[in-house]
């Protein structure tokens, strides 16, 4: 049976979205906290706790009913952290500059999940900070003696890709982030001894990311027409049910729509229970095609199609796997991402004067208001330069958007900053890639990676780890390879540790 797609009745040229009014964007405007907070097990709590002579006190009744245990008949209505670490055998973490106090208990202190607990990233009861790499062919490679790819092909990729692992973990980083799309196409699906086998090297993958202590960003690429195919031909081969990508993204009655269900509860729910899960994600950069069909004279969804597609996706994430955090996967923002939206809502051509920084809080939250972390690529935060990082001040003249101003404007949004992508290649003063064995590149690199640290983002993946693939040469310009530029993965590392050392500092350490 065939099934009617949208692209048979465009509602206007090139885009699948109807104009019309733009609804409201009713996004908050979080303003900084004025009070300290008090957190137990990632519940914010209706009590405060006090400063006494410069001490942090903590009320032990709320904390004591929240841990289940009997408050005993001379404990003071306020303890310092010592007591509390003793009596509850709790973590107690207090973020001073935050103003945020965070008091975990029992498997939450060694769990392994990535919290965001009060506007910021914590793990076990810390804060939670890194800087490591992409290492997004990963699957690919360590997969591909079952399920081929072009790209590789030499019989001792699974070893190679164990060894980029071990380097990483030697060098001290404990995240990566994956391409963990489907692999094999609808015979995944539909066919059990296939499904058996992707599932067997897909445990493969996390098993070896186990075994040297790396923690995954699993980007899995669910928008693909692999879920549209799901009838057989006369030859027994799956084909499409007639409708394709945009279907599935903009029409949640579609068929396909259940099939990426049916995956995300198995994929999800087999893997939800592993530590190597760092947090899921659901495409990448989705935004960079959202309202430009006029442009590129091809149909693409509007901001608020995908903003719904990644709301619905997180939604059945969560239902499967509560504890972990989802984004969406995004690229930074279009300069002009919210006007491209208003033109299309407008039925007009595109637009791509630049934004205000309201127009940006907007834009953000069309996009990302079902979401836990709001997305960036950033390659060239902090450059002006660069005509993809201004914004409009409102008086004809550009501003620059810097590291510090995504980390305002996600906590204004009350989401977490994700730098998914970043890197220095492209933001040099001439124009031109320096290449990682080029001497200039280490003063790029070294003040590219200082501004991250300065604004102080929590969690950045760098583009990229080395790759083994072949035919890509040129890899070398994005690629830190320890055989040929061991300095470059020397400079990350120590940026790596230096973000951790400003940042993970408990006041309540000596209280």
């Amino acid at each position: 049976m065939k099934i009617d797609s949208i692209m048979n009745h465009l509602p206007q040229e090139f885009s699948t979205q109807t104009p019309g009014p733009i609804p409201p964007v009713n996004h908050p405007d979080l303003p900084l906290r004025e009070k300290a907070v008090l957190f137990f097990n990632n519940t914010a709590l209706a009590e405060e706790p006090r400063i006494e002579d410069g001490n942090l006190m903590l009320p032990t009744a709320p904390l004591f009913r929240e841990a289940g245990i009997s408050l005993p008949a001379d404990v003071p209505a306020y303890a310092a952290p010592a007591y509390i670490r003793e009596a509850l055998d709790a973590e107690v973490w207090w973020d001073k500059p935050e103003k945020c106090v965070v008091v975990t208990c029992g498997s939450e202190k060694n769990c392994d999940i990535l919290r965001n607990i009060g506007g910021k990233l914590y793990m076990n009861g810390k804060p939670y900070y890194e800087i490591s790499f992409n290492k997004f062919d990963l699957k690919w490679q360590l997969c591909a003696d079952k399920f081929p790819h072009n790209e590789f092909r030499r019989p001792d990729q699974f070893s190679r890709g164990e060894e980029a692992l071990r380097q990483l973990h030697e060098a001290g980083f404990r995240s990566i982030r994956v391409f963990d799309n489907i692999l094999g196409g609808p015979e995944t699906l539909f066919d059990p001894d296939r499904r058996r086998d992707y599932f067997e090297v897909c445990d493969r993958m996390f098993d070896l990311c186990d075994k040297y202590e790396i923690q995954v960003v699993s980007c899995l690429s669910l928008p693909t027409d692999i879920f549209c195919k799901y009838l057989k031909d006369e030859s027994g081969k799956y084909v499409s049910d007639g409708t394709n990508v945009m279907d599935l993204i903009c029409d949640p009655g579609c068929p396909a729509r259940q099939h990426m269900y049916e995956y995300i509860d198995a994929y999800v729910g087999r893997y939800k229970n592993r530590r190597t899960i760092l947090m899921w994600e659901i495409v990448n950069e989705g935004n960079l095609d959202a309202d430009i069909g006029d442009q590129i004279k091809r149909t693409c969804y509007s901001a608020a199609q995908l903003g719904n597609f990644y709301a619905d996706c997180a939604a059945r994430i969560h239902a499967v796997d509560p504890d972990r955090l989802v984004t969406g996967g995004d690229g930074l923002l279009r300069s002009a991402q919210w006007h491209l939206y208003q033109s299309v809502m407008a039925g007009a051509s595109v637009d791509w004067n630049k934004d205000t920084l309201e127009d940006r809080l907007n834009a953000y939250w069309v996009l990302h208001h079902g979401v836990d972390a709001i997305s960036v690529h950033g390659y060239a935060v902090g450059y002006p330069d660069d005509a993809m990082c201004r914004y409009d001040r409102g008086d004809g003249k550009y501003e620059t958007v810097t590291w510090k101003l995504l980390m305002e404007e996600a906590r204004r949004l009350g989401k977490i900053l994700y730098n998914g992508e970043t890197g220095d290649a492209g933001v040099d003063t001439d124009g031109s890639i320096y290449r990682n064995d080029n001497p200039a590149r280490a003063i790029t690199r070294d003040r590219f990676l200082t501004e991250i640290i300065e604004a102080g983002v929590q969690l950045s993946h760098w583009w990229a780890f080395h790759s083994d693939r072949e035919g890509f040469t040129d890899d070398r310009d994005w690629n830190i390879c320890p055989a040929v530029e061991p300095n470059s993965l020397a400079v990350i590392a120590a940026a790596n540790q230096r973000l951790r050392a400003r940042y993970i500092i408990n006041y309540a350490a000596s209280l």
